[in-house]
C-alpha cells in the first residue's frame, strides 16, 4: 500500500483515498474470513461461552458497519459535503465516548459532595426538632418561641447561599445544617401549636388544613419559584443564580413569617387540659351533640 501511495503524484488525493478505502475493505474481508471458521460447531464447544458471545457480537458489529458504510455511500453519492458532516459527527461522538472515562472521577466527586450536603441538611432538621422540644418546656409564649427560629433565619439564609457558597464552599455544609435546623423546627412547632388554637371539634380539620395546604401545597411551590421565576432574572452561571435565588426566596419567607407572627394568637390558658379530638366525641355529652346520650 505504501509503495502504491508513493507512486502516485503528490496532488492526486482522490487516488490515494481510493487506495486507502480498497485496502480497508480488503483488511475487513481478511479479518472476517479468519473469524468465521472459529464459529464452526465443532470448535465452538471448546471455547468459553463468554468468548463465543463476544465473537458473535464482534461479527455482527462488523457486518453492521459494512452495511452502514454501503448505505452512507449510496445516500451521499454526489454529496461529499453531506458525507463529511456525518463522518465529523461520528468522530465527535467517539471523542465524547472516550472522554466518559475521564469524566467519571469528577462526576463521582460531585455526587459525593451532594450526598454530604444532603446529610448535613437532614442532620440540621433532626437537631431542630430536638431543640424545639427542649424550648417548648422552657418558653411559655408561642410567639417568642417561633421568633427564636425566624430571626436567625434572616441572617443564616443569605450568609449560606450567597457568602459561604461563593467565598467559603468548605463551610457551605454548616450553613445548610443551620438552614435545615431553623426550617424543620418550625414545621414541628406548628404540629404542637395548631391543635391548641382551634376548637376541640375542629382540631384535626384545622391543623391538617393549615399544615397540608399551607405547608405542603403552597410551601413546596417555593422550589418552582426559585428555579423558574427568580433564578432566570439573575446574572452569573446557572449554579450561582440558583443559589442566589434560594437566598432571596428563603429570606423572603422568613420575613413574611416574622411579620405574620404579630397576629399569631396565643393558645388559651386551659388549652393544655382540653381533650384532643378530631371530631365530635364524648366531649359533646350533655350539649345536645350527636354523641349526647340523652334521647
Amino acid at each position: 500500500m505504501e509503495a502504491e501511495l508513493q507512486s502516485k503524484p503528490g496532488g492526486d488525493d482522490a487516488a490515494k483515498a481510493q487506495i486507502v478505502r480498497q485496502t480497508s475493505i480488503s483488511y475487513f474481508r481478511e479479518v472476517l474470513g479468519r473469524v468465521n471458521p472459529i464459529l464452526n460447531a465443532e470448535r465452538v464447544q471448546s471455547i468459553d461461552p463468554s468468548v463465543t458471545k463476544w465473537i458473535h457480537l464482534s461479527i455482527d458489529q462488523l457486518r453492521q458497519n459494512k452495511e452502514l458504510t454501503r448505505r452512507l455511500d449510496e445516500v451521499t453519492a454526489g454529496k461529499p459535503e453531506a458525507k463529511q458532516v456525518v463522518l465529523d459527527r461520528e468522530k465527535l461522538l467517539a471523542q465524547i465516548g472516550a472522554n466518559r472515562a475521564k469524566q467519571k472521577e469528577p462526576d463521582d466527586a460531585i455526587k459525593a459532595r451532594g450526598n454530604a450536603a444532603q446529610l448535613w441538611q437532614e442532620l440540621g432538621g433532626l437537631t431542630g426538632r430536638i431543640v424545639l422540644a427542649i424550648l417548648i418546656v422552657l418558653i411559655a409564649s408561642r410567639r417568642t418561641l417561633l421568633r427564636l427560629f425566624q430571626v436567625p433565619g434572616l441572617i443564616v439564609f443569605p450568609v449560606t447561599y450567597v457568602l459561604l457558597y461563593r467565598e467559603a464552599p468548605d463551610l457551605f455544609v454548616f450553613g445548610l445544617f443551620l438552614c435545615g435546623m431553623l426550617t424543620v423546627a418550625q414545621f414541628s412547632y406548628f404540629g404542637e401549636y395548631l391543635p391548641k388554637v382551634f376548637p376541640v371539634h375542629l382540631r384535626g380539620t384545622g391543623g391538617s388544613f393549615a399544615t397540608n395546604v399551607g405547608g405542603r401545597m403552597i410551601g413546596t411551590s417555593a422550589a418552582l419559584v426559585t428555579g423558574r421565576l427568580v433564578a432566570p432574572l439573575l446574572s452569573g452561571d446557572t449554579y450561582t443564580k440558583v443559589a442566589t435565588a434560594a437566598a432571596i426566596v428563603g429570606t423572603s419567607v422568613f420575613v413574611l413569617g416574622l411579620i405574620a407572627s404579630a397576629w399569631l394568637p396565643e393558645p388559651p390558658a386551659d388549652a393544655e387540659n382540653l381533650p384532643v379530638a378530631t371530631s365530635l366525641s364524648s366531649a359533646d355529652e350533655g350539649t345536645g351533640g350527636p354523641h349526647d346520650p340523652r334521647p
